[in-house]
């Protein structure tokens, strides 16, 4: 008797056929003894590949945790308002999470505004300000905020909003944000969010 995930790791000599009874797989052999004459049925069952696989996976699991980032960074965009079918208004929502035990120190967050829409100073109440406002010849408006510490498990959420120049209909993309921080061994990395979508 065999089952289907044992059957992936058995080798048989002769080679031996699968057939279902009751509900349950059997080796049938089919051959010819003389009179007198034996034979040898051998199965062998090999987990080694399994036990390769399992490992793999479990130094994956523990590299990614060792190696990814400290600081993760989610951009959303919402859409307020509609005008003539396009998008005329929308509010943008950037996450910038610690996902650590341990402080992360000097934030520094870009993000970046294109041509085609520009930013509405009038900030809501309890608003995070962007600290500069530059305008870029080829890249837009850029928005900077900084932090001096992110706690463990602490998340920041900047929010703004822009309105576009003209109306656009169909979808609108955001570009990424940067995040630079400072890493446990005190060099600045940086990470970029998603790009933000509106449809």
């Amino acid at each position: 008797e065999t089952s289907f995930f044992s059957q992936l790791f058995t080798r048989t000599e002769p080679k031996a056929e699968i057939i279902k009874d009751n509900g349950k797989r059997y080796y049938q052999y089919d051959m010819t003894l003389a009179p007198g004459e034996s034979t040898s049925l051998v199965l062998t069952k090999n987990y080694r590949t399994l036990a390769a696989v399992i490992i793999l996976i479990m130094l994956s699991t523990i590299a990614y945790y060792i190696f990814r980032s400290p600081v993760v960074a989610k951009k959303q965009a919402k859409i307020l308002t509609m005008q003539d079918s396009g998008i005329s208004k929308m509010k943008v929502l950037l996450h910038v999470k610690n996902r650590t035990g341990k402080v992360i120190d000097n934030i520094l967050v870009t993000d970046r505004i294109p041509h085609i829409a520009e930013i509405i100073k009038d900030f809501e109440v309890g608003t995070l300000k962007p600290e500069k406002m530059i305008k870029h010849e080829k890249q837009g408006v850029l928005l900077r905020w900084t932090f001096s510490q992110l706690e463990p498990y602490e998340e920041r959420i900047i929010t703004y909003m822009v309105k576009t120049k003209l109306n656009i209909v169909g979808g609108f993309c955001l570009p990424s944000a940067m995040v630079k921080f400072k890493n446990k061994k005190k060099k600045f990395v940086k990470l970029y969010s998603n790009k933000a979508r509106c449809k």
